[in-house]
């Protein structure tokens, strides 16, 4: 597999050593932004795009870190199509706001090359984190307040559903870790992590491999990395965040 650039290389390498989820997914077409930003299909937007942020009880528990869901399956019922993109327009017009009004552009992908791909590999925070080997593995809690204690520069996305969190603070391990979905498309996903970033000092680099976009960086004053993974398969972003130095 061909490394990224150094910028993102940086946030994988410091990420993989605290065993966190940043396992790459399994390969694939490349998605373009236009499939992304579909959310008028799926009826599983109801849960993501109308509800406040929540927290999936039996995901955020450590004794279910090992559970695998089921990407974007639709849910049952459906809702009105003016009403899915309705939610999503006021999400990303909170996410503007919230930066004061101007969002940067996320540097184009790059494509990572692939292979061995397995399409089997867990999609959640507690099975990505069991499976590694590292020195925070064992260590990882669950719950809602972590995504509390994220890093000023990437908390949830606006109007978004808070799926799991998990964080530590001990020693090395100074990591937060949050999974959440949304309506919003892929570019406005990308575009807010990237500008809130930016202004924090950190550098940035976007990558893609399959249906899984990466936008990660560090910044030189502290070290601090980051690691966005945006899933765009069906009609919502189901989104990972790692990023050290949380409070």
């Amino acid at each position: 597999m061909r490394r990224s650039d150094r910028s993102v290389s940086s946030a994988l390498a410091i990420s993989a050593m605290l065993a966190l989820p940043l396992a790459l997914a399994s390969c694939g077409r490349t998605a373009s932004d236009s499939d992304a930003t579909d959310n008028q299909s799926d009826p599983a937007a109801r849960a993501a795009l109308e509800d406040p942020i929540m927290v999936d009880p039996d995901l955020t528990e450590q004794s279910n870190r090992n559970a695998v869901t089921t990407g974007s399956k639709p849910a049952t019922g459906g809702v009105p199509l003016s009403r899915q993109a309705a939610v999503a327009d006021a999400a990303q017009a909170d996410a503007v706001k919230a930066v004061g009004g101007k969002l940067m552009s996320a540097p184009a992908a790059k494509t990572m090359e692939c292979d061995s791909c397995d399409v089997n590999e867990p999609v959640t925070l507690g099975a990505r984190a069991a499976q590694q080997n590292g020195k925070c593995d064992a260590k990882l809690s669950y719950g809602a307040e972590w995504a509390d204690r994220m890093p000023a520069a990437f908390p949830v996305y606006p109007r978004a559903t808070l799926r799991e969190a998990a964080g530590v603070t001990s020693g090395e391990c100074n990591v937060r870790v949050i999974n959440f979905r949304t309506g919003a498309s892929l570019k406005s996903v990308l575009d807010y992590y990237y500008t809130r970033a930016k202004r924090a000092g950190y550098d940035g680099e976007h990558t893609v491999k399959g249906q899984e976009h990466y936008l990660g960086g560090t910044r030189a004053s502290d070290g601090a990395a980051y690691v966005v993974i945006v899933n765009h398969t069906g009609g919502l972003r189901d989104v990972d965040i790692v990023a050290s130095n949380g409070r």
